[in-house]
């Protein structure tokens, strides 16, 4: 019998997808308002035949979503008003047996449901209901089911997804989609995170993903009896009923649980400070609860910060903040940000103001805030110690006037990314500014280039920052230094003293660019390890050289000469590890036909970086050829292939990361 992965993703209306949230309804005809989102791929029932999208999981025998709002016995209805539903003959159901589930009366034609309601009280064979919510009050003699809950197949819209679903046994509004407490009426990061949990258990045992939504605060989850801890309890006998059936012996091992629920707390604190230490309090016992509760007493815990009210300092003049202090008293406890990802808004409907901005799009519930809490989940399989436990990702970036870049202010503020911005960027983007003797949060205004030092430019780091956030949302350092007209092996103009011109990047050349970077990553190292408290784990080597080598005569034998040399030098010197594979090398190719180029000279450049890239398996060869550059020098990239070029990096680390 096998232990299976599972997943609890624990919040109030934002893990919905807001209130009333992403809309997800889907026709008997097909997608309907989900169209809008064109992003078929998440939309897809899961697990599902590739071709179709149909679900596959019959086949597979692999149900990875509970469906709280599924229903297997079907009741016909013999009358109903506003508030009670009865059943035919008596089904002999034990008084409130079925309190805080809801009711769904299909349509006769068993496509769709005529209405649902939430159930207050129950007899042997009669159901009250607080209002029809969705619907009128129901006629006729239809069927309905109460929603006892089952592992199913996911989709995200309640119902079926393609018309030949529809004749199938099951009837269409018996999957109860994304959102199902809050009656199908949302799409929430699920929608994303099941998608990427998928890449990460992609075999047999798979995994299992549950969502409980409550619109309580973390006090009423920390309190003993408290009506909170009850409904979810129930709600977990429910989820073991259901494995019960389905698992033929297999266990649940709970090993991660995301809790988003902070927001309804930081708005609870109006100024007190003293509800500041109170959160911190109710939010370890309800961890602790959460974690005897679920039987894992070391499942790993994922902490959701929406914006830097949860930020603040727990005590006055002191630089602990409240989700850090939780995780540094704790254990395998991580935060993830979302600060930055807000959209505007006005919805006030569950009485949040404005400013604080209830929901995300849903690119952002799909894309970052799934993305981020899959991240933290991988770290935490792959053994990796929280931040907070001393370590901290390093990557360093160095290279010519292409790593410099041609992006200006101008340009980002133009772009109006949300994330690829010009103004300062979250915490957990940091980079090494010489000129502090700092790690700061990236600002591409003031520290995006040559150690920070110099800001008018800014190169591929603006993407590439954020792609490392992604992999790394509880935080990594970043060290670039790069230099206009450098080269790797052959000089192409002299070296000026302050590092911003010139030179060769090989130890060779005495007091160049590689002291200069022995110097920046020294004073780094020192300052993560004194003022951060932690440790540096070089994760990643960045390289954009090969250009300028490619403009001199004999430049590609040089190059070709230096770079095994060079690569064991990195290694020896920058390397943080003792043990396990080499860190990686991401080299970005010259392109062939620049103005300076002499082609036999970039051929050898790019045939060198090929044939290396076959003998280690830790160095991997970025090709841009195809990216555009600018006409009023035929060298550097437009702005727009720069922030490809640090995508592409990122995304080639990915194929040989530690």
């Amino acid at each position: 019998m096998a232990t299976v992965p599972s997943v609890l993703l624990i919040g109030d209306y934002m893990v919905h997808g807001g209130s009333p949230g992403l809309r997800a309804t889907v026709s008997p005809a097909g997608l309907t308002t989900l169209q809008e989102f064109r992003d078929f791929e998440t939309l897809r029932v899961v697990p599902s035949d590739a071709a179709t999208g149909a679900p596959t999981a019959t086949s597979l025998n692999w149900f990875p979503w509970f469906d709280g709002g599924y229903g297997a016995t079907d009741y016909t209805m013999s009358a109903a008003t506003s508030t009670t539903i009865t059943a035919s003959g008596s089904p002999g159901w034990t008084v409130d047996e079925h309190v805080n589930k809801y009711v769904t009366v299909m349509n006769v034609t068993l496509v769709g449901f005529q209405a649902r309601g939430f159930i207050t009280s129950n007899t042997a064979d009669t159901l009250t209901i607080s209002a029809w919510v969705n619907g009128s009050t129901p006629t006729g003699t239809p069927s309905f089911f109460i929603s006892d809950g089952a592992w199913r197949d996911y989709h995200p819209a309640p119902g079926w997804v393609t018309i030949p679903e529809i004749s199938a046994v099951d009837y269409s509004a018996k999957r109860g989609g994304s959102s199902w407490q809050a009656l199908g009426n949302g799409v929430g990061p699920d929608a994303g995170l099941i998608h990427r949990l998928w890449s990460i258990h992609n075999s047999s045992p798979y995994f299992q993903l549950s969502k409980y939504a409550s619109v309580a605060t973390t006090r009423s989850w920390a309190t003993a009896g408290s009506g909170i801890r009850s409904a979810f309890e129930a709600f977990k006998a429910s989820m073991d009923t259901a494995w019960t059936t389905l698992a033929n012996g297999d266990t649940l091992s709970w090993d991660l649980i995301v809790l988003d629920q902070s927001q309804r707390d930081v708005l609870s604190w109006a100024g007190a400070p003293g509800n500041v230490a109170t959160y911190k309090a109710d939010l370890e016992a309800w961890i602790a609860y959460l974690r005897t509760t679920l039987g894992n007493a070391s499942a790993g815990i994922v902490l959701v910060n929406h914006d830097e009210a949860i930020n603040v300092p727990l005590f006055t003049g002191t630089a602990n903040i409240i989700h850090q202090s939780v995780a540094e008293d704790g254990t395998n406890i991580r935060t993830v940000s979302m600060a930055g990802e807000r959209l505007s808004g006005s919805d006030t409907s569950y009485g949040l103001p404005a400013e604080t901005k209830a929901h995300y799009s849903a690119s952002t519930y799909w894309g970052s805030y799934s993305t981020k809490i899959a991240k933290a989940y991988e770290l935490q399989l792959a053994g990796a110690a929280a931040a907070y436990d001393g370590g901290i990702p390093l990557y360093i970036l160095i290279g010519d006037s292409i790593a410099v870049g041609q992006i200006q202010t101008a340009y980002l503020t133009q772009l109006d990314s949300p994330t690829l911005t010009a103004g300062p960027r979250g915490s957990e983007q940091g980079i090494f500014n010489r000129g502090s003797g700092a790690v700061e949060a990236y600002d591409f205004a003031t520290n995006s280039n040559t150690s920070g030092t110099t800001g008018a430019y800014g190169g591929p780091e603006v993407s590439l920052m954020h792609e490392l956030e992604l992999l790394h949302p509880d935080g990594f350092v970043l060290i670039k230094r790069a230099s206009n007209s450098s080269a790797l092996a052959t000089e192409l103009t002299a070296y000026v003293g302050t590092g911003s011109e010139g030179g060769i990047w090989t130890s060779a050349a005495s007091g160049e660019h590689w002291d200069e970077l022995e110097a920046d990553y020294a004073a780094t190292l020192q300052y993560i390890n004194t003022t951060l408290g932690k440790q540096a784990d070089l994760k990643g080597v960045f390289v954009i050289l090969g250009t300028n080598d490619a403009a001199s005569a004999g430049g590609g034998a040089a190059f070709t000469n230096a770079l095994p040399g060079f690569v064991s030098e990195i290694r020896s010197t920058f390397q943080t590890r003792t043990s396990g594979p080499d860190v990686p090398i991401i080299w970005r190719k010259p392109q062939l036909d620049t103005a300076t180029a002499i082609y036999d000279e970039a051929y050898e450049i790019r045939r060198a970086l090929d044939a290396y890239a076959v003998t280690d398996a830790k160095f991997s060869v970025v090709n841009v050829d195809a990216l555009e550059r600018n006409v009023t020098d035929d060298i550097h990239e437009t702005p727009e292939s720069s922030i490809i070029d640090g995508q592409r990096l990122v995304a080639s680390l990915a194929d040989v990361a530690v």
